[in-house]
């Protein structure tokens, strides 16, 4: 729940009423500070830091993290690691008992503390948890508006508060007063206007001045007015305090929503000792109060009335006293730039240094925190700047990260217009090219990449922007570049020592190989580079991915047990190092061989974690997870659900051109096509499936399409295409799953009903369950066309046995109507289905989850258990929630009991 409200109109103290009958909930309370919106998770984690029951390794865990150096974490990498340990601390919490966190002030939380909220609201649906926040009532920024529109689609409620009616004021007024108010208080407090906290104030004024008397029965005032506006009740009240304790007051409204006696005597230019006198006058007429290590004002607008109070100039001052005494105290950057860029004017050397610190500090956990510190610094600088050139190659790759990818290449033109140093050039086109590669804007990083190789004449530079530039041609499908720009890296990167660029050298080496049908070079190649990858160390080794290029190899070697073990190394390493936006590609690498082995399940667990993986780290690499999800979702039957997938991968091609995964797209979109009955449609689509990166047909498994191209080109009567797909497949075809797709055209191609059955049976010497049911479909098809029905009788029986083991219920049924019309139908006996709900319906994996559940383990503990990631826990339990009929965690554990009890037959 969100309560919405403008200032003082009692958001803090609605909730806090409404926690204090909730004993049972450990209640986690932090709120978002005015002067830390640049400090990712400032509010929530901390909070965690100093909750009841947090161990203390996930105590020290937070707090290394939250002061992680920048150079142990690339842009918002060190992120991913503190919201899954925020996740997991408070699932540990909830595991005990019911926890309710609350935030409050969410107008002012960092982006990074939204998204933190985002995630756990998410959970309130599996865990005992409560999630509330307020916020004032004012236009949201735009992430803040989004989380609250993401909150009320996940069933969240946002109450709206009003000023209190008349009578309810009144009944306040006379409550805080002691008695039934006379004439004139009555008055003074309906011009309040049900504000609760202006009418709270009025009150303590009036009582702080001596200005309450009874008179007949009734509270009285002898004042004719008070000030009509909060700000001016509180100089008012200031006015009644000593000079010295005004002044204090000053001076601590600049720190924000908290300060320590230590900052506040620095910037006063006082002994702690002085200050003594001053702050207990404020604590007895209950401005401020003391919270934890700190002092805060007792609510945020009185300190704002007494900040704005303040003139500009000594505004500026004592923000810039607050700031260097924090700086002294060895705050962080982020919160001394905080106050240096208050009292900021252009040409603050000194303002923009702090500001670029915080900057570079900030990315590892938040990119848009940095952005917005980096342009901060960046609108301070003058064009004499002798560091501004060197700001923008920070900022810009950052830019694009969020992105602002034409922002970020408009930021460079302006520097290279200057014609800057070739170092710094080099650093301005490698940031942008690894950013934008992040984005998958693959043909604008490979422009940046081949401009950088231009310019450079030292071989071992060269070989910093040609490995990375050679995968960017792999992934766009431009092999013959890839080869030439990955050997000449090699070479010099070997002969240079520089194990990084060696190993990206080496992966777009194994794709190009593998791309063009050589899996056994591709396997040897990834298997140097995983080598290299190992003795190479360094946080910058974790964004390299052999793993993944080695995966793929063993795949169209027809190794499949070899590859899992593969990528699921690649996805330990990952989350060890700390690197997340890899593990869309380790992902997406098990999504296709869960597609391709049948195990269809873990397929789409795998494609969903990869999907949100990529979302979370705006890797955007998503086209192969939702075509895997489409493609199942077409065979099952799914039509809408397979559609929507195809619009999203879609989407993302229409933004970034073609890249891997775009022609498997089309390829799922031409299926929806042929399952709605426009065979033209589908047959001109998979033509362009199969035309879009013609280079890449053997990368993945992309050898797949073919035989799909070839049915639909000869349904609409297109043979020049059957002929040449089959061609280019039997001319590839290098391993024992290629050479059965061979024989599947060409019995396709000629519909030659031994050819099929020959390609059904090299179909069982390897794990492609759903191709060999569909090549046992084809050739009982062919053998009932050409009248062979007892021939026909047990293909169609296998192919049925198969998509029914698989669940493809389309499949099943387009091959019983194509039987039925020459004369055969499937016996009842042979039918296999699946259990769709209940405790029988659970796949292994999905008891093993109930098991751990039951044993007490959250989410991020099943994960390391099962060596599988977050996203894919969470993906079991949603669907366990809807096979079982219910709801919470602690619900899926009773059933997990009443399951292992003995039933009364049994007992008898």
């Amino acid at each position: 729940m969100v309560v919405e409200a403008a200032a003082g109109l009692g958001k803090t103290r609605l909730v806090s009423e409404a926690l204090a009958d909730a004993h049972d909930f450990r209640v986690v309370i932090s709120a978002a500070e005015e002067f830390a919106r640049h400090r990712p998770f400032s509010a929530v984690a901390e909070a965690l830091m100093v909750t009841g029951g947090i161990t203390d390794l996930d105590r020290t865990a937070l707090a290394e993290l939250l002061g992680l150096p920048a150079h142990r974490g690339a842009a918002g990498e060190v992120g991913y690691q503190v919201l899954e340990l925020v996740l997991s601390v408070v699932e540990r919490l909830a595991s005990r008992q019911p926890v309710a966190v609350v935030l409050e002030d969410l107008h002012w939380a960092d982006t990074s503390t939204l998204r933190a909220l985002r995630a756990m609201a998410r959970r309130c649906a599996e865990l005992p948890l409560a999630v509330l926040a307020t916020v004032r009532r004012f236009p949201h920024q735009p992430p803040l508006a989004a989380l609250l529109g993401d909150l009320h689609q996940l069933g969240g409620e946002l109450l709206p508060l009003a000023p209190l009616p008349p009578e309810l004021g009144t009944e306040l007024a006379a409550e805080l007063a002691g008695g039934c108010l006379g004439p004139r208080l009555r008055r003074l407090v309906a011009s309040v206007g049900g504000d609760p906290l202006f009418l709270t104030e009025l009150i303590g004024a009036l009582r702080c001045e001596d200005q309450l008397t009874s008179v007949d029965n009734q509270v009285e005032t002898r004042m004719q007015r008070l000030p009509h506006s909060l700000r001016a009740l509180v100089r008012h009240r200031l006015e009644q305090l000593s000079a010295d304790t005004a002044q204090v007051l000053q001076i601590a409204a600049v720190f924000g929503g908290g300060f320590t006696i230590d900052a506040l005597a620095t910037v006063a230019g006082r002994p702690v000792v002085q200050l003594l006198p001053a702050l207990r006058e404020a604590t007895t007429a209950g401005l401020i109060d003391e919270a934890a290590e700190q002092l805060t004002f007792r609510h945020a607008l009185i300190r704002h009335a007494i900040y704005d109070e303040l003139p500009l100039a000594v505004r500026r001052s004592l923000h810039r006293e607050a700031g260097r005494a924090l700086a002294a105290d060895g705050a962080s950057a982020v919160r001394v730039a905080a106050h240096l860029a208050q009292s900021a004017s252009q040409g603050d050397v000194e303002a923009v240094e702090w500001l670029r610190s915080a900057g570079r500090e900030a990315a590892p956990r938040s990119v848009p925190e940095a952005v917005e510190l980096f342009e901060r610094a960046a609108a301070l600088t003058r064009p004499d700047y002798p560091g501004r050139d060197a700001l923008i190659a920070e900022l810009a790759p950052l830019l694009a990260l969020s992105g602002r990818v034409d922002e970020a290449e408009q930021r460079i033109a302006e520097v290279l217009a200057r014609a800057p140093s070739v170092e710094l050039e080099l650093r301005l086109r490698l940031g942008m090219m690894h950013a934008l590669a992040r984005q998958a804007r693959w043909s604008r990083a490979r422009e940046q990449a081949i401009t950088a190789t231009a310019r450079l004449d030292d071989p071992v530079r060269r070989a910093m922007v040609q490995g990375p530039a050679a995968f960017i041609s792999v992934v766009m499908g431009d092999l013959d570049a890839a080869h030439q720009l990955a050997g000449e890296a090699l070479g010099a990167a070997e002969q240079a020592g520089k194990p990084v660029a060696a190993a990206t050298a080496l992966m777009a080496l194994s794709w190009v190989v593998e791309a063009r049908g050589d899996c056994q070079t591709a396997a040897e190649l990834a298997h140097r580079a995983v080598e290299v990858t190992r003795d190479a160390g360094g946080f910058a080794s974790g964004f390299l991915f052999p793993q993944l290029c080695l995966g793929t190899a063993q795949m169209g070697l027809d190794r499949p047990d070899q590859a899992r073990e593969t990528f699921e190394s690649g996805v330990r390493r990952a989350e060890a190092l700390g690197t997340p936006t890899v593990l869309p590609y380790y992902r997406s690498g098990l999504a296709v061989l869960g597609l391709h082995t049948g195990d269809w399940p873990d397929a789409l667990r795998q494609a969903e974690a990869a999907v949100a993986f990529a979302e979370d780290g705006q890797t955007h690499f998503v086209q192969v997870p939702l075509a895997v999800d489409a493609r199942i979702r077409v065979a099952r039957g799914d039509l809408a659900g397979a559609a929507s997938a195809v619009q999203h991968a879609e989407r993302e091609a229409a933004d970034r051109g073609p890249m891997l995964g775009a022609d498997w797209a089309l390829w799922v979109k031409a299926l929806c096509h042929e399952a709605r009955g426009d065979l033209p449609a589908a047959a001109d689509t998979i033509a362009t499936a199969w035309q879009l990166l013609p280079e890449l047909h053997w990368l993945y498994g992309n050898w797949a399409i073919a035989a799909d191209a070839v049915r639909l080109a000869l349904a609409v009567g297109d043979r020049t295409l059957a002929e040449s797909v089959t061609k280019e497949i039997e001319a590839a075809a290098t391993s024992p799953s290629a050479t059965a797709a061979g024989l599947r055209c060409r019995g396709l191609l000629h519909t030659d009903g031994e050819l099929l059955v020959a390609a059904a049976r090299a179909y069982q010497q390897v794990p492609r369950p759903y191709e060999r049911a569909t090549a046992y479909g084809d050739a009982a098809r062919a053998l009932a066309t050409a009248g062979q029905l007892a021939d026909a009788r047990p293909l169609f029986d296998e192919a049925m046995t198969g998509f029914e083991t698989l669940g493809a219920r389309h499949d099943a049924a387009r091959l019983a109507a194509a039987m039925r019309d020459g004369g055969i139908r499937r016996g009842v006996r042979g039918t296999r289905r699946r259990v769709g709900s209940g405790w029988d319906a659970l796949t292994q994996t999905e008891r093993t989850v109930v098991a751990l559940i039951t044993e007490g383990l959250t989410n991020r503990e099943i994960a390391h258990r099962l060596f599988i990631s977050r996203h894919t826990v969470d993906t079991h339990l949603k669907h366990l929630r809807s096979k079982l009929g219910i709801a919470s965690r602690s619900q899926i554990a009773a059933e997990a009991v009443r399951q292992s009890q003995p039933t009364a037959a049994q007992g008898r």
